[in-house]
């Protein structure tokens, strides 16, 4: 059987010393498991004499070989007590872990956590950090650090939904379709269907969704004549609300007053108070008492 030296007999009798550990020597020598084990298999089937080596060196070369060994001896040794002390810290932290107790800043941080979220979600994702400052110290009466909200906010995932700047599209009417303002703000009426009011109201549902209401009130009693709901603010939305009021009062020849919306001011539209046989009034631009009636009803 052929005779193995030098670091396989430091390896082999480094395993043969551990319990013939084969993985812990192939990682400190470099060597795979499957040859230290057959180094092993060779070293107890041909003695000690197998682990000699074979040619005598010069003396210089039998010292340095000899001083060669010894370092690596240290180094070994050296490797191994780092190797010991890794397992130990890791052992130290993770003992740290798990009988630390959680401070009292965290647990206030746990409490915070969960009424930022619960703000956040009532008010729709609206509010930032800022402005969750705002809210804590105006409605709840706490105090907070700005940098802290944030941190918190950054962690929870909760950013300021920013909405669409609206653009404003300025487009003049043609001065056919404008009627005079014949209500000029006589809001009281002594009979019924003598002074009808009108708009459209938009609301928000949702992150982005939008509904439109038409309603016509009537200012003798302020009640509801008739209103339509759509996801569009258009002129049919607006047709459909009057074809309601004139189903419900088909003899009613009322003063319907308007703002100047492009609906009210649609080729549609007037064509459809001429075939009703009613007197549009128009508020002036800009004029928010014009329409006050209406205006109130969308607060109510």
């Amino acid at each position: 059987m052929a005779k193995i030296s030098g670091e396989e007999k430091q390896a082999a009798e480094f395993c043969i010393t551990h319990d013939r550990d084969y993985a812990l020597t192939a990682d400190l020598f470099g060597f795979t498991s499957q040859q230290v084990y057959s180094w092993v298999r060779k070293y107890h089937a041909a003695g000690i004499n197998s682990l000699r080596h074979e040619r005598k060196c010069p003396r210089e070369l039998s010292d340095w070989v000899t001083e060669n060994k010894q370092l690596k001896t240290v180094n070994l040794k050296l490797e191994m007590e780092a190797v010991l002390h890794r397992k130990l810290q890791q052992g130290r932290v993770y003992y740290k872990c798990l009988n630390r107790t959680v401070s009292q800043k965290q647990m206030e941080d746990e409490k915070l956590a969960g009424l930022i979220t619960e703000i956040y979600q009532a008010q729709r994702g609206i509010p930032g950090y800022r402005q969750m400052k705002i809210i804590l110290d105006r409605r709840y009466g706490l105090k907070y650090n700005l940098k802290r909200i944030y941190r918190l906010m950054r962690v929870l995932g909760l950013r300021s939904v920013c909405r669409k700047k609206k653009r404003l599209y300025k487009k003049k009417t043609p001065s056919e379709y404008v009627a005079e303002n014949v209500l000029n703000r006589e809001f009281s009426s002594d009979r019924q269907n003598e002074k009808w009011v009108t708009d459209v109201t938009e609301f928000k549902y949702g992150s982005i969704s939008k509904a439109y209401l038409s309603a016509v009130p009537d200012l003798y009693g302020r009640n509801i004549v008739a209103f339509s709901l759509s996801r569009r603010n258009n002129t049919p939305l607006v047709l459909d609300t009057f074809d309601q009021a004139f189903q419900k009062y088909p003899d009613a020849k009322p003063l319907l007053h308007s703002d100047r919306g492009v609906q009210y001011t649609s080729r549609s539209f007037r064509k459809e108070m001429k075939r009703a046989e009613v007197c549009h009034s128009m508020s002036r631009v800009g004029r928010y008492l014009g329409n006050a009636p209406m205006e109130d009803s969308k607060e109510s």
